[in-house]
């Protein structure tokens, strides 16, 4: 199964930057990320890493309206 582009935490939405079969690989680019992102890293059902983000700025890139 593959893991959503989009994910929804609180009211923040999170975008999916790229998937390794490596945690090691994910946190390299989480880390990378971080500078202007806020970053999470995800386990996915078959043992993959999901690295997702979104930015650090106020404005929401997309609202969760916008998605309905």
């Amino acid at each position: 199964m593959e893991p959503a582009q989009r994910r929804i935490i609180g009211d923040n939405v999170y975008h999916l930057a790229k998937i390794f079969e490596h945690g090691t690989e994910a946190v390299r680019l989480a880390r990378h990320l971080k500078k202007r992102n806020h970053v999470i890293l995800s386990r996915t059902s078959n043992g993959e890493w999901a690295v997702y983000h979104r930015p650090k700025s106020k404005s929401k890139e997309i609202s969760l309206e916008s998605m309905h």
